[in-house]
């Protein structure tokens, strides 16, 4: 007798990070004050300050948000968790 059986491969981290919308604001030019704003599933708001310089764009890729902040040329990757973004 052969049983077989599957589990569904994302963790309940990753699960946490398909429910929450990620906002890029670039912030001024010169100032390094760009933003990473975040809306939970419960409606609450969350935020990271001073990014750097010009906030570019933002990618999620598994547990991880990735930013590339353009005048400050750096690529800054944070670990996403219930308790928000840590670099």
């Amino acid at each position: 007798m052969i049983i077989n059986g599957c589990t569904n491969p994302t963790s309940s981290s990753e699960d946490f990070v398909e429910e929450l919308v990620f906002i890029a604001c670039e912030g001024n030019f010169g100032a390094s004050n760009g933003s990473i704003h975040i809306i939970k599933p419960d409606g609450e708001l969350d935020f990271v300050e001073d990014v750097g310089d010009v906030l570019q764009s933002i990618e999620v890729y598994g547990d991880k948000l990735i930013a590339l902040v353009n005048n400050s040329h750096e690529i800054k990757i944070y670990d996403i968790d219930e308790d928000g973004l840590k670099l």
